[in-house]
Order: structure tokens, then C-alpha cells, then sequence
């Protein structure tokens, strides 16, 4: 039988937007951000703060 974990996502409604938040598989500290289910990119945490990585924006 194999058994997979399901992956902590949050989803989150604002206006006409979607956003969703996924956790990378391994990081506890590394999340993926989806808009209207359109990659977008990561965001890191470090302590207490958050962080986009790379350029690119989250709203476009």
C-alpha cells in the first residue's frame, strides 16, 4: 500500500484573485505562491521574516 502525506496548502480569496500557498516537499521554510492557479514563484522564510526569491513579482 503506499501512503503519500498530504501537503499543507492554504488557499486564500481576495476580490477575484486566488491565491494559493503550497510548501516545497523537504523545506520547511520554502512555499510556492500560485495566483489564479498561474505560477508565480517562491517565498522564503527566514525566523520571523518572509521574502520573495528571484525578481519576479507576486501580483502581475
Amino acid at each position: 500500500m503506499n501512503i503519500k502525506a498530504a501537503t499543507e496548502k492554504k488557499e486564500i480569496k481576495i476580490g477575484p484573485d486566488l491565491i494559493t500557498i503550497k510548501p516545497v516537499k523537504g523545506d520547511q521554510n520554502l512555499f510556492r505562491i500560485w495566483t489564479n492557479n498561474a505560477f508565480k514563484g517562491y517565498v522564503i522564510r527566514k525566523g520571523e521574516e518572509y521574502s520573495l526569491t528571484g525578481e519576479r513579482k507576486i501580483r502581475s
